[in-house]
């Protein structure tokens, strides 16, 4: 993704906004594992809960989570906003 926005009326599976570079991914769900892994710029928001190794590898861009978090939540995050 690299910019815009998708807007998800439902779940996600795993790897939801992988490498995105730039936009809004709205989850109104849950997401599966890996959600933003690699993020690169996009903004992404889960309404419900999000899966283990969520924005693992993050290098820039902010997740907003809603719900509760998986384990290893930001491992080895470069530059990343968590709410």
């Amino acid at each position: 993704m690299m910019s815009g926005t998708i807007q998800v009326k439902g779940d996600a599976a795993q790897s939801a906004g992988a490498t995105g570079r730039g936009g809004l991914l709205l989850i109104e769900g849950n997401a599966g594992a890996r959600c933003g892994i690699s993020m690169k710029g996009v903004d992404i928001v889960v309404k419900g809960e999000i899966g283990h190794l969520s924005a693992f590898m993050g290098q820039k861009g902010r997740l907003v989570c809603f719900g509760d978090a998986g384990e290893a939540l930001g491992d080895s995050i470069y530059e990343r906003a968590f709410t």
